[in-house]
């Protein structure tokens, strides 16, 4: 009896979708006390059904697991700032949270509201044991202009820990005009506090006070070993426009801290200066990025030629593309060659933003010179050292056969043939005695193309071209002394462009032609 067999498939049953809920979970487990698990929170505090969000983030708050209070605080938070009182008193829970995180949520979702009963909840907050929710609740603090809240946010002052003492320095400025803010020369003698940050919070709050009375503290802390004390003391001293300010201002142009140096020298630049161009261009070469971009934008206000070399290096620079941007708008307002060949330059700019903006300004001054951008005109119109010229080789190559195909490829030949190139192209390749290098095609019914490239050591290379029939080349090579033919000699004999043999023909296509002929033997001359 024979036996069969039979292959038998176990299909898995399929897992039922996944619910919201479901979802919420796995991202608090994923990745609790996370801006996503506040997230949570927050949309559920926004839902439309009122009564149910607030079962759910009742449900959340009153969770063992410290990470779905976390999300029930956040929740809360939102039903309280929609006018729920019931998420009042479930927030007086929660700021004794056992977990810190929750108490800061409460702490920093509570930040921005204003309410009287949320006054409450802030002042027990700033009572709070952990540094984090105390710094919370000054910040909000400075909102509510009632005697108890001031209160508690002076007392916050004092504060033990820094970071707090530093946030209730940064609220006590920050309250508005009708609430009677306290003025800054109360609290003068945090200039010696420990910590920079109370420092430096101290430093920006007298950049409103009367600079009479700020200046000798300010003079004092633009000198501090912190430099986060010295920028914001410098900072608040740019508002004053005594000429000793000037002096201070011009000295921390060499404080070792680049931030600081950025910020003097962009101080400068709107005070009266009178060696503000030499400043500018000591600080050129800076290390750093910030530094040289405050330079370049120092420059941009009134470029000179004499500009052209650091404009140079500016519109080079890898580090920063705004940098290069302002080399660009300070290019532009320079005339001549040799800008609009760093400006050529500039069209290959990693950038494509500043690559935009420097064929903008070669499309303006080509209008100026009254050159149409149309890739056959440009050609026809043969001025070799016009903008159209460098415009449509699109920029300054290293490698000249490069440089010639770019622009042979935007090109229309006059006799309507496709578009020439030199390598597939009969053309003529010469170096000349001098260094130039020079590259010769058909382009027409006894026309020529002749595209020169022109090394000038020190400076940009130089690239031109003329259209010029057979007769004109010729004429051209009497003047030229060829050091070397790369290709092309044969047909340049053969146009009687150079000696050993008289022209037979003005068509560049049928010289061709004759001279690929006589260059392969027949397949009988080879057997004999």
């Amino acid at each position: 009896m024979a036996w069969g067999h039979r292959t038998v498939y176990v299909q898995q049953p399929a897992k039922s979708p996944e619910t919201p809920q479901d979802q919420y979970l796995r991202i608090l487990e994923a990745a609790p006390f996370s801006e996503r698990a506040g997230a949570i929170g927050y949309f559920l505090g926004e839902h439309e059904d009122k009564a149910q969000a607030m079962q759910c983030a009742q449900r959340l708050a009153a969770d063992p697991e410290a990470a779905l209070r976390f999300a029930g605080a956040a929740a809360l938070v939102r039903l309280h700032l929609g006018g729920s009182r019931e998420a009042e008193k479930t927030l007086w829970t929660l700021i004794r949270d056992e977990s810190p995180k929750v108490r800061a949520k409460v702490a920093d979702g509570l930040k921005w509201d204003n309410l009287p009963e949320t006054g409450r909840l802030k002042q027990a907050l700033a009572e709070d044991a952990d540094p984090t929710v105390r710094a919370h609740a000054a910040m909000g603090l400075y909102l509510l202009g009632d005697e108890a809240s001031r209160a508690s946010l002076l007392a916050l002052t004092w504060d033990p820990v820094a970071e707090v003492r530093a946030e209730a320095i940064y609220a006590l400025q920050n309250i508005e005009e009708q609430n009677n803010p306290p003025p800054p020369t109360e609290f003068l003698g945090f200039v010696e506090d420990p910590s920079p940050l109370v420092r430096s919070s101290l430093a920006a709050w007298l950049h409103w006070e009367n600079p009479a009375i700020s200046f000798p503290y300010l003079h004092r802390l633009v000198r501090d070993p912190d430099a986060s004390v010295r920028f914001q003391a410098l900072a608040s001293l740019g508002a004053n426009p005594a000429s000793e300010v000037t002096t201070i201002v011009r000295s921390a142009t060499a404080d070792p801290d680049p931030s600081i140096r950025a910020e003097a020298l962009s101080l400068l630049q709107s005070r009266a200066c009178a060696d503000l161009r030499q400043v500018l261009l000591a600080n050129a070469a800076d290390s750093s990025s910030v530094v040289r971009k405050q330079v370049a934008y120092g420059l941009e206000r009134d470029p000179t030629p004499d500009l052209l070399p650091t404009l140079e290096k500016f519109s080079e620079d890898e580090a920063n593309m705004n940098i290069r941007r302002s080399a660009l708008r300070s290019l532009e307002q320079l005339p001549g060659v040799e800008a609009e060949a760093l400006i050529v330059r500039m069209l290959r700019d990693p950038a494509k933003p500043i690559a935009k903006a420097a064929e903008k300004v070669l499309k303006q001054r080509a209008k100026i010179q009254g050159v149409s951008l149309e890739s056959a005109n440009i050609v026809q119109f043969g001025l070799q050292d016009a903008v159209a010229t460098r415009l449509a080789f699109h920029g300054l190559s290293k490698v000249p056969l490069k440089a010639w195909e770019d622009f042979l490829s935007q090109i229309i030949r006059l006799d309507g043939r496709p578009k020439a190139d030199s390598a597939s192209s009969p053309a003529v390749q010469v170096e000349a005695q001098d260094g130039t290098l020079h590259c010769i095609l058909p382009f027409g019914p006894a026309q020529w193309i002749r595209l020169d490239t022109v090394f000038q050591p020190g400076h940009p290379t130089l690239m031109g071209f003329a259209i010029q029939t057979t007769k004109e080349v010729a004429i051209w090579f009497q003047t030229q002394q060829p050091r070397h033919f790369n290709h092309g000699l044969r047909l340049a004999k053969r146009l009687g462009w150079v000696e050993g043999s008289s022209p037979t023909s003005d068509n560049p296509v049928q010289t061709a032609r004759a001279i690929h002929c006589r260059a392969r033997p027949s397949r009988g001359a080879l057997l004999s």
